[in-house]
C-alpha cells in the first residue's frame, strides 16, 4: 500500500503521504500493554480539506455536481494510468478482485452467494448471479487495458477535496489487481436513487476519457460492477460482525437478489 502510494504522489496524484519508522519500515509491531497481542501500525501525513461527499451536499445544482464527478474521472484515470505503466518494486503482494476474487472458492471479501442470513431461494439466485458474472469477465479477460491496480473502495467519502480545488483520494488498504469498471462504479454505487445520477455517470466517463480510454464496449459492462459492488458487500458485512454491519443485511440481500432478477445478463 506505502509503495504505491508513494508512487502515486511522485507522479503527481494525490494520496496518502506514508511516514516511514526511524528503522526505515513503513510500519511498525507495537504490542499490546499486556503482551498478549500485537497490531501493525502505519503513519500518514495529515490530508486538509472537505470530503467529497460534504461538497456534493453543498452543491448549488446540476453544474456542481457534474464537474465533481467529471473531476472524480479524470482522478481515477490518472490514478489507472499509473498504475496500467508501473512496474512495482521487489517484493510486492495485493490480492487481486479477479474472476477468483469475486466469486472463487477464497473471494477477497467472502461468499456473497453462501451467506447464512439468505434463504435457500435467495442463495440459489446468489449462486445464479456468481456463475454470470464468472462467465462474463473471464470471457472478456485482463488484456483490454482494462485491469491494473485499483483502490477498490473509490466511493465519494474517501476523496478529499484539499484547499486548491485538488482531489486526494485516500484510504487504499483495499487496494489490489482489478478492472478498473470497479473503480468507477464504486464511484457511482449508493447514488443512483438521485435525479442526477444519469448526469453524474455521464459525467465520471467524460472525465476519464479525457485522461485515458474507456471505449463503449467497456461502458458496457459498468452495470454488471455496479450488480458486483452490492453482491460482495454482502460478505464484506456478514464477515465482519465486529464492524456492526449485520443489522439490515437480510433487506440488502433481498434487494440484491431482485437486482439479479432485474439484471440483463449478456
Amino acid at each position: 500500500e506505502l509503495l504505491w502510494t508513494t508512487a502515486l504522489n511522485e507522479a503527481g496524484i494525490g494520496a496518502p503521504v506514508g511516514i516511514r519508522t526511524l528503522a526505515g519500515p513503513g510500519y511498525a509491531d507495537v504490542p499490546a500493554p499486556d503482551g498478549s497481542a500485537s497490531r501493525i501500525v502505519g503513519l500518514v501525513e495529515w490530508l486538509e480539506g472537505t470530503l467529497l461527499s460534504a461538497a456534493l451536499q453543498e452543491a448549488r445544482g446540476l453544474a456542481d455536481i457534474t464537474d465533481r464527478f467529471r473531476q472524480v474521472g479524470r482522478a481515477a484515470a490518472a490514478m489507472h494510468n499509473q498504475a496500467h505503466g508501473w512496474t512495482p518494486p521487489a517484493p510486492f503482494t495485493r490480492h487481486a478482485f479477479d474472476v477468483d476474487g469475486y466469486t472463487g472458492p477464497s473471494p477477497v471479501w467472502g461468499k456473497f452467494w453462501k451467506c447464512p442470513l439468505a434463504t435457500a431461494e435467495q442463495q440459489a439466485t446468489l449462486e445464479h448471479a456468481r456463475t454470470q458474472i464468472a462467465r462474463i469477465l473471464t470471457e472478456y479477460g485482463q488484456a483490454q487495458g482494462t485491469y491494473s491496480l485499483i483502490h477498490a473502495d473509490m466511493h465519494v467519502h474517501n476523496y478529499m477535496l484539499d484547499p486548491s480545488g485538488k482531489l486526494q483520494l485516500f484510504d487504499f488498504d483495499d487496494a489490489g489487481y482489478g478492472w478498473h469498471h470497479y473503480d468507477l462504479a464504486t464511484a457511482l454505487f449508493g447514488l443512483e436513487a438521485f435525479a442526477w445520477y444519469p448526469a453524474a455517470q455521464a459525467a465520471i466517463l467524460d472525465g476519464y476519457r479525457e485522461v485515458r480510454p474507456f471505449p463503449p464496449e467497456a461502458a458496457q459492462l459498468l452495470p454488471l460492477f455496479l450488480l458486483i459492488r452490492k453482491l460482495v458487500l454482502i460478505g464484506w458485512q456478514y464477515d465482519r460482525p465486529e464492524l456492526g454491519r449485520r443489522e439490515g443485511l437480510e433487506a440488502w440481500i433481498a434487494d440484491a437478489c431482485q437486482s439479479i432478477t432485474e439484471f440483463a445478463w449478456p
